[in-house]
């Protein structure tokens, strides 16, 4: 369940707590159930209730292990024409729909992706480990491998024209096409 509290005023959602029951009488305690341990079984709800609180999983994730990333898995980008899309591990590509919700869009390629750019609503590319170079001409709905100009991760991609990419890999080398991925060059070094 999710609970809210109130701090300084604002309202915040804390996943994976429940809600205290709220009584609505209160009965006095009998001698008989002062026996059964009324009173013990409550303090158990309590504690109970301290515990779910305690492994929450709001809770659970400000406490980062040792060799954890301090980045995130994905790698977002935000556009007036194509809309919102991530890219991560494992090839995955996913596009953030109108209801707020991911959709995973099929790419065929295991690769870890770094870097996704659009051109326009249309156009786009996505790039990653070893190499990996993906384009789409329908908006996302298809992603295709291109040749790659290398076989070093690329971690960097940006789409100035329909035809056209720069891609960066892991060792700053920089690579141009301007014919869709048929043909790359590499600048001259400064």
């Amino acid at each position: 369940g999710v609970g809210t509290a109130k701090a300084g005023g604002e309202v915040t959602e804390l996943q994976g707590e429940k809600p205290a029951a709220k009584p609505t009488s209160v009965r006095q305690p009998t001698d008989e159930m002062k026996g059964q341990g009324t009173m013990g079984k409550l303090g158990k709800e309590k504690s109970s209730a301290n515990s779910e609180m305690e492994a929450s999983p709001a809770l659970a994730q400000a406490v980062r292990p040792a060799n954890a990333p301090l980045s995130s898995p994905w790698n977002l980008i935000r556009t007036r024409k194509a809309g919102t899309w991530r890219v991560g591990r494992g090839g995955t590509i996913q596009k953030l729909d109108r209801r707020g919700q991911w959709t995973a869009i099929p790419t065929g390629i295991s690769a870890d992706l770094y870097s996704v750019a659009f051109f326009d609503a249309s156009e786009g590319w996505a790039v990653g480990q070893s190499g990996t170079v993906l384009r789409t001409t329908d908006g996302g709905r298809t992603w295709a491998p291109v040749r790659s100009p290398t076989t070093t991760d690329l971690i960097q991609v940006a789409a100035p024209d329909a035809m056209s990419a720069q891609v960066t890999a892991r060792d700053r080398s920089v690579f141009t096409t301007t014919d869709g991925g048929m043909s790359w060059n590499s600048p001259p070094p400064p």
